[in-house]
């Protein structure tokens, strides 16, 4: 079976903003492809911004763009957490979610992505306490109690490390759409994509 692989950051808005049409694709392909997503690294440890009002600035300008071309928006609860110098937008807290979710259900961490994305751009939440997840994993009947011992561990950093180096060996921005067969990988899509077009590429 071919696989399309996804490239994406948690953090990334523009993958936000392309959210609604990968999760399309997902519901209508998933039993047509096999369909796997690799976080790519982006706003690590020292080199994550805290919350600011350039930060915010920024964030609110880019939210201009982001509608125009996505129809997608964050929402005033984001744009207030890109103000708050008390948070770190570090995505390694988000990213080792997913990677957690993958290793405890692999058929549920997809959906975990998309409910962690809506958790900030939307509802504007920390994301680096456990009270971000604890619901969401609740929602989708994943253990909580495990979800905590795996989160933070060292074998989960070592694997999300794992997984950032296999997404900067395949894609240098995000979103990343590519399609994979036995004997070669290729681009489908950089940067946001309409679902349409993504149809019309794989008949």
């Amino acid at each position: 079976m071919k696989k399309l692989i996804y490239i994406m950051n948690p953090m990334c808005g523009w993958c936000f903003g392309n959210s609604k049409s990968f999760e399309e694709l997902y519901e209508n392909y998933k039993n047509k492809f096999e369909i796997e997503v690799y976080i790519g690294a982006m706003w690590l440890n020292d080199d994550a911004p805290s919350g600011s009002q350039g930060l915010k600035d920024f964030v609110v300008n880019d939210a201009v763009r982001l509608k125009e071309i996505t129809k997608q928006s964050p929402s005033q609860e984001f744009f207030n957490l890109a103000g708050d110098s008390s948070y770190r937008f570090d995505s390694f807290f988000p990213a080792s979610a997913i990677i957690a979710v993958k290793k405890l259900d692999k058929t549920k961490y997809i959906k975990f992505m998309q409910m962690v994305q809506k958790r900030l751009f939307i509802d504007g939440v920390k994301l680096d306490a456990i009270e971000a997840y604890e619901d969401i994993l609740k929602d989708l009947s994943i253990n909580v109690e495990e979800f905590k011992k795996l989160w933070l561990s060292e074998v989960n950093t070592q694997e999300l490390q794992a997984e950032f180096n296999q997404a900067k060996s395949l894609a240098n921005s995000y979103p990343t759409l590519l399609i994979k067969d036995d004997s070669n990988t290729k681009v489908l899509s950089r940067g946001y994509f309409e679902y349409q077009d993504i149809v019309n590429k794989l008949s």
